[in-house]
């Protein structure tokens, strides 16, 4: 839950940094011009996918700690405890940390990290028993794909 509580920390900040860069940058307060992402901003980018796959490791290896209350008895740190689904929990994580950035930036290529992450999500879904959440990962994609291909329109009717 620490992990998840930081998580959604950084979905709400970057909601709200996202929701405030759109607002000003919004003539008319409906429509937001989005354009494709600068070599600069996928440097930052990776920068942040990098620290974003370090922090979620990290919380993955404290989390024998957290879990015994804090207490390191009988505690070993070291990623042992994960298994395929972890690793590619902390991957798909780090993938939609990236993807909001993006996306609070307006850039087209958020849509990319959204479909990717959430192709990757269905089955690890459906291997942790989750077959509920994995159908909202479906819908997920059918979501993120409609917001790339109108995201696209968009800049292809500003040219």
């Amino acid at each position: 839950l620490w992990g998840d509580m930081l998580i959604n920390f950084y979905y709400t900040s970057m909601s709200i940094y996202g929701w405030i860069k759109w607002a000003r940058s919004s003539k008319d307060h409906i429509h937001v011009e989005v354009s494709h992402a600068s070599r600069r901003e996928w440097s930052i980018c990776a920068v942040l996918f990098i620290f974003s796959i370090i922090l979620v490791s990290l919380v993955y290896y404290y989390k024998p700690y957290i879990n015994n209350g804090f207490s390191m008895i009988g505690i070993i740190l070291d990623l042992s405890h994960l298994d395929w689904a972890n690793y590619l929990d902390i991957l798909t994580t780090s993938i939609f940390l990236a993807g909001m950035w993006l996306m609070a930036e307006k850039k087209v290529e958020s849509w990319w990290f959204w479909i990717i992450g959430d192709l990757i999500c269905i089955p690890m879904m459906f291997y942790k028993e989750l077959g509920i959440t994995a159908v909202q990962y479906i819908i997920f994609t059918i979501i993120s794909v409609q917001g790339y291909i109108d995201w696209m329109k968009s800049i292809k009717e500003k040219k």
